[in-house]
């Protein structure tokens, strides 16, 4: 890597991103990979709008970003920056959708679990930019060299109409001239200041140029031309080198035909000549651009003949470019030939003056074949004067290839998708059958043992006593985790679409049904107001239920209980969290939401189905959930649910 390269300034990128966590994660795979960048993240249209007011090389996108029309934005973001590259960083569209999008104007598509393709996906970008970028400057440069020379041409003549030219008039006996006024003031000199004679044109003339102008005098001279005309930098009197045509006609010769006096003009043609190698020099980076490019960049002119192709015709199309120089229809001939009508309707004299896009299949000399990506665009000059049409074929076989790659395994996807939903259905259907049948069993053997305890229990000794304990115990154990299986099991079940819900009535129902814990407990409680969200009230009521039960049933026996319930919006979601100052728990190297888990076991009567079911519901209702704790220091229970309108099915 060289020192310009080091030293180059970090790629300016906007990133729309609801989500702060997949937006450090982009951020820390750019660094990982050696992409220097400063990102600038909006998540609002209003964001996106203040943001365009800068300047950006790069825009990379999610898709779906709540309260934001991708679409929408992206028309909008190509209208304010018409070259920037965006990449579409998602996980949730679609194959056919991501190929729509690029037709709308998204430059490329990376999956949100396939980041690795996402620094070659900038590079690429930021190169084929760059390359666009150089093709419109040199385009650009040829329109207004074009109108400069126009222009030059009419000032020529305008210069002409009004002897804006400097005339001369040499008296070769006397060697003695009359020069114009406008000849002084180009010259820099003041009439009468010098002697206008041969020594003082010879002191104008560049010194490099006296060898070309004497013999363009000389040859007028000697008669093999009617006049002379030359073009050739003057020296004024304060030492600037400015670019002159210089016209001359001998009019008076003696009889052996020798000249005798001789007239002419010049002109000041500095900006014409400069522009000319403004246009050189433009037109020498357009070829090594294009000579360089792996695109086959071609110029066919407004008579259908080829004026110009890239070497990469041969990579892209198969063969050289004198092939297609030698044969201009050689193009049309090895399309493939489910693609020639296609192509030949693309030539049609309606879509002449208009840029074009479409893809066909080209057959290689071997016999493979190439998708290419063709646009071509007219060319015209500033007075709309017609020079054809230019363009650009692109190799897109890989990215056909990688396509279609994509596809089957989207298909397989859906279908693993598919048979896994219908392995769990089954799965959730067993289990609540299984729980609800063996509910009965359970219940009818916990009622004889307890039975058998009352009334046989004087008859035993204690170790019989013992067991007849135990069976009771395990009995009752059993009925109870069936129960909790059957709870757990009917949470999908039961659950109402998410709509818009108050939170703040769903946390009151449940301290209503937390009442005489509450007061049994003594337990201060604690609540900030709390928003409406997209979930399902009795849902919502049961996480709250149990998160407050579990703070007033393993509070710390030393303290009054206090419990906190608080919510922040983060984004398109609410983040709940409910507080304790309870005994806590080491919440290291164990999930505490995992089934019949639970947190003090043997200490408190519970089968551990609470937070399992809270985990249920909250996932059901499109968050997630967590726990912060340790053992004295209470513990902390967040989940997130989205906000209202803010909930995509």
């Amino acid at each position: 890597m060289t020192d310009d390269a080091k030293a180059a300034p970090p790629l300016n990128i906007l990133v729309l991103e609801d989500s702060e966590a997949d937006f450090l994660l982009l951020r820390r795979h750019l660094a990982r990979h050696g992409l220097a960048a400063r990102l600038t993240r909006v998540e609002t249209e209003a964001e996106i709008d203040a943001a365009l007011r800068g300047r950006f090389e790069l825009m990379v996108s999610d898709y779906n970003v709540p309260g934001v029309d991708f679409l929408g934005t992206l028309h909008r973001v190509r209208m304010r920056c018409p070259d920037m590259p965006i990449i579409l960083v998602s996980g949730n569209v679609g194959d056919e959708r991501a190929v729509d999008l690029l037709h709308e104007g998204v430059t490329d598509f990376v999956l949100k679990e396939n980041l690795i393709r996402l620094v070659p996906a900038i590079r690429r970008a930021l190169e084929e930019a760059a390359e666009k970028e150089a093709r419109r400057a040199a385009e650009s440069a040829v329109r207004q060299q074009q109108e400069r020379i126009r222009a030059s041409e009419e000032r020529l003549q305008l210069a002409l109409d009004a002897t804006n030219d400097g005339l001369w008039d040499w008296d070769m006996i006397r060697d003695l001239a009359y020069l114009s006024p406008q000849y002084y003031r180009m010259s820099g000199y003041e009439p009468g200041e010098v002697t206008p004679n041969a020594a003082f044109f010879r002191r104008l003339v560049h010194p490099d140029d006296h060898g070309p102008v004497l013999a363009a005098i000389n040859a007028h001279w000697r008669g093999d031309s009617e006049s002379s005309r030359i073009e050739y930098r003057m020296v004024t009197k304060g030492g600037d080198v400015r670019w002159v045509v210089g016209r001359g006609r001998v009019v008076a010769r003696d009889p052996e035909g020798r000249p005798l006096r001789m007239v002419g003009t010049i002109t000041d043609i500095t900006d014409r000549k400069l522009a000319e190698l403004a246009l050189q020099e433009s037109e020498a980076k357009f070829r090594l651009l294009a000579e360089n490019a792996a695109d086959c960049i071609f110029w066919v002119g407004p008579d259908y003949r080829l004026r110009y192709i890239s070497p990469a015709c041969q990579q892209v199309l198969g063969r050289p470019a004198d092939a297609f120089q030698a044969n201009p229809a050689l193009l049309g001939t090895v399309i493939h030939p489910d693609d020639r009508e296609a192509y030949r309707r693309h030539l049609a004299p309606e879509h002449v003056g208009h840029d074009h896009e479409m893809e066909f299949r080209v057959v290689l000399p071997d016999g493979g074949l190439h998708w290419i990506a063709h646009r071509c665009w007219p060319v015209r000059t500033a007075d709309g004067r017609d020079l054809g049409r230019q363009g650009v074929n692109r190799d897109i076989t890989a990215a056909k290839r990688d396509l279609a790659e994509r596809l089957r395994n989207a298909e397989a996807l859906q279908e693993a998708v598919a048979r896994l939903t219908v392995m769990n259905t089954e799965l959730e259907r067993f289990a609540m059958v299984a729980a609800h049948d063996l509910r009965e069993p359970a219940r009818s053997v916990t009622s004889f043992a307890q039975m058998l305890e009352r009334r046989c229990a004087a008859k035993l000794d204690d170790d019989e006593r013992q067991y007849l304990q135990y069976l009771v115990g395990g009995a009752r154990r059993i009925y109870d985790l069936i129960g909790g299986l059957l709870d757990y099991s009917r949470v999908p079940a039961n659950a109402a679409p998410p709509h818009p819900t108050s939170a703040d009535l769903a946390c009151a129902m449940a301290l209503d049904n937390l009442a005489g814990l509450v007061g049994e407990a003594g337990a201060e409680i604690v609540r900030d107001p709390l928003p409406v969200v997209e979930a399902d009230e009795v849902l919502l009521m049961q996480v709250f239920q149990n998160l407050i039960g579990n703070a007033l049933k393993f509070r710390d026996p030393d303290r009054r209980a206090r419990v906190e319930i608080r919510a922040e919006r983060e984004g398109g979601f609410w983040r709940f969290a409910v507080s304790d100052n309870g005994m806590g728990f080491d919440a290291d190297g164990q999930d505490v939401f995992e089934l019949f888990r639970q947190l003090q076991p043997g200490r408190h009567a519970g089968i551990g189905a609470g937070l399992a079911i809270c985990k249920r519901i909250v996932q059901r209702l499109g968050g997630t959930i967590w726990a912060d704790s340790r053992p004295g220091r209470g513990s902390t229970f967040q989940f997130t649910v989205p906000a209202a309108g803010a909930y995509s099915p």
